[in-house]
């Protein structure tokens, strides 16, 4: 098996090697945001930050106050599947 250059992110697949679907359809992601109207707010909370920002469920749950930056309109997620390291070190 050839090497893979770690700086370099594999491209992104519709399918897994077994020909799994690996991603939500338009009409599925719809009907997932209009099921979580009907949880708590903070299971709704975590329902629209997996929607909305297309993290994994780990790493929603990893995000704290500290995390959410609402001056800047943004929210600092740590990936748990990074590829490369970004200009910040991170």
């Amino acid at each position: 098996m050839p090497m893979q250059n770690p700086d370099i992110a594999p491209e992104m697949r519709l399918f897994s090697p077994d020909g799994e679907r690996l991603y939500l359809t338009s009409e599925e992601r719809r009907r997932f945001l209009d099921a979580s109207a009907l949880e708590s707010p903070s299971d709704r909370m975590f329902c629209h930050m997996l929607h909305y920002t297309g993290c994994r469920p780990s790493e929603a749950l990893a995000i704290t106050s500290r995390r959410v930056m609402i001056n800047d309109s943004a929210i600092v997620i740590h990936s748990l599947k990074k590829h490369k390291t970004d200009q910040q070190g991170g």
